[in-house]
This record gives structure tokens, C-alpha cells and sequence, in this order.
């Protein structure tokens, strides 16, 4: 805003809160005014054209200054920059040449890159699958476009060069994902796109079920009704867990000789789903299941019998 074009600053006004008194305000003026928010609850958003906080997830104006104190914004002059500009993001945001906070009054401006929103971090979480072919979301667990720096950022992506890539590719996956050795974040509109798998990792929302690997080997183990992962949930559960791709694919099939649903093979801890409602366990497969799964039995009583240690419940 600043130097560069007085322009910006029509019909704009400062804010003359010395620093040690806006930290004050929000010390004194009540609970309901004290920031409790952590670094972790926010994000900084990338400098891209049209870059803004998705709705809902927006900071108060009270709070901007704290909240973009925490992703390394800085007071101009002490004070707080108030305005109605046409080309910031609406909201509170930092100036990304010198760290400056701002906060736009203007709830229909467009940024024109030059600025980073700082937004509360979304409540779903993000998941990084592997670049592999064919690899995207599973339906339901896609990120939106407004929606995908905050979550790429989460995983580990960054802007290239300061760009949203945004494209209607047909050899990356549909979606949010990101790209090559510098993780560059990309957004691809085409639902019909393939991925080809080279360096191109899909970001999806975990599934919101924390999942639970059975211990193995147990003959006939499987999850409690009710606490199977579907179809759609496995790739992300298993890979919580510790479950890999195998060659990159997700196998699925109707076996007899392993648990219904969502399972790892133990010899590689292969990603699989059984299709088989009656398939039974032969104790080489660990099954997936929503935390609180556990089944238990109770061991014949006889001289020194006692769990396995890879069976005891802590």
C-alpha cells in the first residue's frame, strides 16, 4: 500500500493505536476481546491474484493485529493501517514487501497479489497421498479451489515464483495438489484429468474418523460392525496408519481368506479392501477400523496362560 501509489489509499484512514496500547486492549477489555488463538490455529495465505480467507474463516478486526503478529507481521509506524482499497483481500492481511498489517474494510476487493490474508486454519485436515498414477481424492475428501493454499500449505506446498497454479489439465489429478521437487501448489479444473503420477501428490481432507490397525497375527480379526471404514475412507485411514501403495495401486477384491473391508497385507503393509463380507482373517491382515473398534476375547483359564504381547490392551 504504502509508498508505492497514493492511489491505494483513497478514502483510507490509519488507525492511531500505538502498539503497547492495542496489546493493552486486548488484555483488559474482557474475556470475550482476549485473543487465545496459537500459531497453529492460523495460516497465511499466498500472494496470489483473488487470494482471500475462505468464508467463516476470516479474523476479527480486534484481533488482527495479534493474529498477524504470530505469522511475523509487523506495525508500521506502531499503527495499525485501516482502509477501504478496491486491490487488497478483504480483512485482516500483511503486506508481503515490508510485513505491514492491514486490515481491509472493503469486503468486495480483489488482491492483486501483493498481499497475504492471514485466516484461521480450516477444520478439516489435510492429507498428502503419494504421486503415483491414477492417484486423487477419494469422493467427498476434495479440497476447493478457495480452500487449497491453506490446506497445501499444511502438507508442506508452496507457492512457485508467488503463483497459484490454476489449469484444466488432463494429466494431473482433478483438484487440489501439489508439484514437483519444490511441492508447487496447483489446482486442476478438469474432472476428468488423470494423474500421471510424476511428482504429483494430491491433497485431500482426512477422513474424520481416526483409525485403528488391529494387531496381527490373529486368526478371524476383524472390525466391530458399525466401525468399518468405507470404500472411499480406505487409501487415507490405511495411510494414517502406516499403509503403503503398492507399485502406487489400491487393491480391492472379493477375498476369502482375509477381513471384510479395510485391511493391510503384513508382509508389506499393502493398502487392500475386501469386498467379501464373509471373508475371514487367516491372521496374515490387519485390519483398518475406526478408533473403538477393539474386539477382545477372553483366554481359556488354565496354567500360565496369558495375551500375547503384541495382543495385551494397554
Amino acid at each position: 500500500l504504502a509508498q508505492q501509489s497514493t492511489s491505494i489509499m483513497t478514502n483510507s484512514r490509519t488507525v492511531l493505536f500505538p502498539f503497547a496500547l492495542l496489546i493493552q486492549m486486548h488484555c483488559l477489555r474482557g474475556v470475550n476481546s482476549v485473543f487465545t488463538k496459537t500459531r497453529d490455529d492460523l495460516m497465511l495465505g499466498g500472494p496470489s491474484k483473488g487470494s482471500k480467507c475462505t468464508p467463516g474463516h476470516d479474523i476479527l478486526k480486534e484481533e488482527c493485529v495479534a493474529a498477524a503478529t504470530l505469522l511475523g507481521g509487523v506495525l508500521r509506524n506502531n499503527d495499525l493501517l485501516v482502509g477501504n482499497w478496491p486491490n487488497t483481500p478483504p480483512g485482516c492481511f500483511i503486506q508481503k514487501s515490508d510485513k505491514t498489517i492491514h486490515y481491509g474494510e472493503n469486503p468486495d476487493s480483489i488482491n492483486d497479489s501483493r498481499f497475504q490474508p492471514v485466516c484461521v486454519t480450516p477444520a478439516d485436515e489435510a492429507t498428502l497421498l503419494q504421486a503415483s498414477k491414477g492417484m486423487k481424492c477419494t469422493a467427498g475428501k476434495d479440497f476447493s479451489k478457495d480452500e487449497c493454499i491453506s490446506a497445501a500449505t499444511s502438507v508442506g506446498g508452496a507457492l512457485r515464483d508467488g503463483h497459484f497454479k490454476v489449469g484444466e489439465w488432463s494429466h494431473t489429478p482433478y483438484g487440489c495438489f501439489i508439484e514437483g521437487e519444490d511441492k508447487a501448489i496447483h489446482f486442476g479444473t478438469n474432472i476428468g484429468g488423470v494423474n500421471t503420477g510424476h511428482l504429483m501428490q494430491p491433497v485431500c481432507k482426512t477422513a474424520l474418523d481416526e483409525a485403528r490397525l488391529l494387531p496381527a497375527p490373529w486368526d478371524g480379526s476383524s472390525c466391530k460392525v458399525g466401525h468399518d471404514f468405507p470404500e472411499d475412507d480406505c487409501v487415507d485411514a490405511a495411510l494414517s496408519v502406516g499403509g503403503k501403495l503398492r507399485n502406487g495401486s489400491f487393491i480391492i477384491g472379493n477375498f476369502p481368506d482375509s477381513p471384510p473391508g479395510c485391511f493391510l497385507e503384513l508382509s508389506d503393509k499393502g493398502v487392500h479392501y475386501n469386498t467379501n463380507t464373509d471373508g475371514i482373517n487367516n491372521g496374515q491382515f490387519q485390519p483398518v477400523c475406526m478408533v473403538g473398534e477393539l474386539k477382545m476375547r477372553l483366554v481359556t483359564a488354565a496354567h500360565d496362560t496369558r495375551c500375547k504381547p503384541e495382543l495385551e490392551i494397554a
